[in-house]
């Protein structure tokens, strides 16, 4: 999908939506493990982060972990 093409409302919905759908319901999920294990329910923000930049910016990921540019483009986020 060409993210280049959405316009800032849409920008806007996509990226709550992320959050509601993806970000929220595993950071709950963890909550509750936490109780058990002890242990951070504390989610990998960076590669969601990108996502979410991808989305705001309407510039896509180079779809690789690690390190190097996570935008097209040659962009870190």
């Amino acid at each position: 999908m060409d993210l280049s093409h959405l316009n800032k409302k849409n920008k806007e919905i996509l990226a709550k939506k992320f959050i509601e759908e993806v970000i929220l319901p595993q950071w709950k999920q963890l909550g509750s493990w936490n109780k058990l294990t002890s242990q951070t329910s504390q989610l990998d923000f960076g590669y969601l982060s990108q996502h979410l930049v991808s989305l705001l910016s309407g510039i896509e990921g180079n779809n690789q972990r690690g390190k190097g540019d996570d935008l097209k483009g040659g962009s870190e986020v």
